[in-house]
């Protein structure tokens, strides 16, 4: 699980006058669980060129057609048995 520091815990940890990994050991508590949540977001997220509200807008729902799905990986032509090493 993540740390996720509030604002107190976030200077104290970025306060370079501390230096006692003890006093720090507090702010290294996993968040809870209802502090984060997920839902899905457009396709738009996946380009590093798109800004803007519109990439992390919630999409309610995610439907593509099975046409437009492409396999990634390329066919090899199959070694003949006498080929194999």
């Amino acid at each position: 699980m993540p740390v996720v520091l509030d604002d107190e815990a976030a200077n104290l940890w970025l306060d370079p006058s501390v230096t006692d990994p003890a006093t720090l050991q507090f702010v290294l508590q996993p968040c809870p669980h209802d502090a984060l949540y997920a839902y899905l977001v457009s396709a738009l997220v996946n380009n590093p060129w798109n800004e803007g509200p519109e990439v992390v807008e919630r999409v309610t729902a995610l439907v593509t057609p099975i046409g437009s799905f492409r396999s990634c990986r390329r066919k090899r032509p199959r070694a003949a048995p006498n080929d194999r090493v």
